[in-house]
C-alpha cells in the first residue's frame, strides 16, 4: 500500500486501517469501539478507538513500521488495559488520534470461527465495551456493526 496524500478525515484513515487489517494475515478483525461506533455521529475532537483482535501481537508489536504504512506517525507510546493487553496510542499527520488495544485470540477457537465473525468477536474479552457499540473495519464475512438501542 503506497500513501499519497493524507487522510482528509478520519474516514479516510479508516479505510486504510481497513485496507492493512485486509492485507495483514495476523488480524483476524479490527473493529471500531468507543464514539465513532455510536450513533449520533462523534463530535470533532473524538479519536478513533479500536480493538485488533489477533492470532500474534507480539510481532505486530516488536516493530511498528507498519503503522507508517497507514499514515504519517508524529508520536507513539504504549500502554496497558487494566487486564494487560496492551494498548498502543497513536498521533497520526494532521493531529488524528488513535487508540488501539490488541487482544490476542487463541489459534484454534479462531480458526474454528472465521467464517462466523460474531463467534470470533464473541472470543473477546471487552464485551463490556462492546456492549456499548461496535463497528468492524475488517473481520472474516464483513460483520458489519452492533449499536444499542440507547447509549
Amino acid at each position: 500500500m503506497t500513501i499519497t496524500s493524507p487522510p482528509a478525515s478520519y474516514a479516510d484513515l479508516e479505510e486504510r486501517f481497513a485496507a492493512w487489517a485486509a492485507a495483514d494475515p495476523r488480524i483476524l478483525a479490527l473493529l471500531v469501539v468507543g464514539s465513532r461506533a455510536r450513533r449520533p455521529q462523534p463530535g470533532p475532537w473524538s479519536d478513533l478507538d479500536l480493538i485488533a483482535l489477533v492470532d500474534d501481537r507480539a510481532s505486530l508489536l516488536t516493530s511498528l513500521f507498519w503503522l507508517h504504512e497507514i499514515e504519517g506517525v508524529w508520536l507513539t507510546y504504549s500502554s496497558a488495559t487494566g487486564r494487560g493487553d496492551p494498548e498502543l496510542y497513536v498521533l497520526f499527520s494532521g493531529a488524528r488520534k488513535v487508540d488501539i488495544v490488541f487482544e490476542e485470540i487463541p489459534g484454534a477457537a479462531a480458526v474454528s470461527l472465521q467464517k462466523s465473525p460474531e463467534g470470533l468477536i464473541s472470543l473477546s474479552a471487552y464485551q463490556f465495551v462492546l456492549q456499548r457499540g461496535w463497528r468492524a473495519l475488517y473481520s472474516p464475512g464483513n460483520a458489519s456493526s452492533h449499536s444499542p438501542t440507547s447509549t
